[in-house]
């Protein structure tokens, strides 16, 4: 009995390790794409890019850039909603939409009304005006290149897209706050009438939905963070479920610091009229995490498939990397001589099954070497590559010859070094089978 235990234990550990080493790493091996290998290779690199990307330390940034962002932030969404005479309805969606920061509301909101008051005041007004578009470009800027770091995108918007798209944040970003509030209201009391006349049975059902309200917006939110701040095509289709996830998780997150609140009775003593300010700091923490967690799983949902077999890509033989060229060449060519449409990166990758980033290196070789061209496809807006010339009759090993020349050559200048590299490719061309290694003395030179 004690050795049939000991057999099946041995057996689960066996199973479990191979499990892991499935989960972990041959995973990107499998060429399978069904749905729960696909959702297993994006909550693979999720995780991976998360903790490979410093995610708390770009968090903990964007905790220090908002805090500082406070005021201007909420000066600037005042003074666009009292325009419209709507300030006391923004006021309220706010206090709404952050039931665990009633206190911060309170305090910030005191600290704005001073700082509007001060920019009315002769040379202060237009001090206060740069300070306050300078802070909200700041926060801005912070927040686009954490997200390029996570799309490891390296340039950022230029300047006229900054200007552009940046102001078209600071103004639609407190009408859509204004009319997410009055559409509340207006759909709350048309229901909440109908439900007290008719069918009242079903008030208890509509509550609940309108308390769910808060979690559409947050999903919404993210879904549009995640496709609009990287400077890079994002799909929709990849940001949806990321930023539905992480909507409902800041929800959460919301909840419990609503009800995590009680104990800030006992930082009274010590932090008096700011005892608000550690929860406000661990909850801008904790939002940021989300915020770049629902940027990592978007870029993960929409790159996993360049993940696959990344380990054997970086180590790949120069002889698969040849044989993987004139691949790639044959294919070019035949469909050039066919009159067809040229191949582009994902038509290797989705027809051939090969690996996009063996493709990417084998393209840019060749291209480098002027065996192809890139043309834009109109259709796609994305390259596609076609011979650069008539190679319909060079033959293989021509290809190869020629394959193995792109790059740089013979740029050492020592004369006699230079002498013996030129011997060897005279052997290497001619006598590689029969000469040994041996005989290639050069010790006594």
């Amino acid at each position: 009995m004690n050795r049939r235990l000991s057999i099946w234990l041995r057996l689960c550990l066996h199973k479990a390790k191979q499990l892991y080493a499935y989960c972990t790493e041959n995973v990107w091996k499998d060429p399978r794409s069904d749905w729960y290998v696909t959702l297993l290779k994006i909550i693979n690199l999720s995780v991976k890019s998360f903790f490979d990307k410093n995610t708390q330390m770009l968090a903990g940034s964007l905790t220090y850039t908002t805090l500082l962002a406070v005021v201007p932030v909420l000066s600037l969404l005042l003074a666009i909603a009292k325009g419209f005479g709507l300030q006391n309805l923004l006021v309220d969606e706010l206090y709404r939409m952050l039931p665990s920061q009633q206190a911060m509301l309170d305090n910030s909101f005191s600290f704005v009304n001073r700082f509007l008051g001060t920019m009315t005041k002769g040379i202060f007004m237009g001090i206060g005006i740069i300070f306050l578009l300078w802070t909200m470009v700041s926060l801005l800027r912070k927040i686009e290149r954490v997200f390029n770091h996570v799309w490891q995108v390296r340039a950022g918007r230029p300047f006229i897209r900054i200007i552009t798209d940046y102001t078209a944040i600071l103004l639609i970003m407190p009408v859509l706050m204004i009319c997410s509030a009055g559409l509340s209201y207006y759909l709350s009391g048309i229901f909440r009438n109908l439900a007290t006349k008719d069918i009242g049975i079903l008030l208890p059902i509509i509550n609940f939905c309108f308390d769910l309200l808060p979690i559409l917006f947050f999903c919404i939110l993210f879904v549009g963070m995640n496709v609009l701040i990287p400077y890079t095509k994002v799909k929709l289709k990849n940001a949806i479920l990321p930023g539905l996830v992480c909507g409902l998780l800041f929800y959460l997150i919301q909840y419990a610091f609503v009800h995590g609140q009680i104990s800030v009775t006992k930082y009274n003593a010590v932090y008096g009229g700011f005892a608000f300010l550690p929860l406000f700091l661990i909850w801008l923490q904790f939002s940021w995490t989300i915020c770049i967690a629902s940027a990592v799983m978007t870029y993960s949902s929409q790159n996993f498939f360049r993940f696959n077999y990344a380990s054997q890509v970086e180590n790949a033989s120069v002889r698969y990397l040849d044989e993987v060229a004139v691949f790639i060449m044959a294919i070019a060519v035949r469909r050039f001589e066919d009159g067809k449409k040229p191949f582009g990166i994902d038509d290797f990758v989705e027809r051939k099954n090969l690996p996009i980033r063996l493709v990417n290196t084998v393209v840019e070789r060749l291209v480098t070497g002027g065996f192809l061209n890139a043309v834009i496809d109109e259709d796609k807006d994305e390259p596609l590559f076609q011979p650069a010339s008539n190679f319909s009759t060079i033959t293989v090993g021509e290809f190869l010859k020629k394959y193995h020349e792109i790059g740089e050559s013979d740029f050492i200048e020592d004369t006699k070094l230079r002498e013996e590299l030129t011997t060897i490719a005279e052997i290497i061309n001619r006598h590689s089978s029969q000469t040994t290694l041996l005989k290639l003395d050069f010790s006594h030179k």
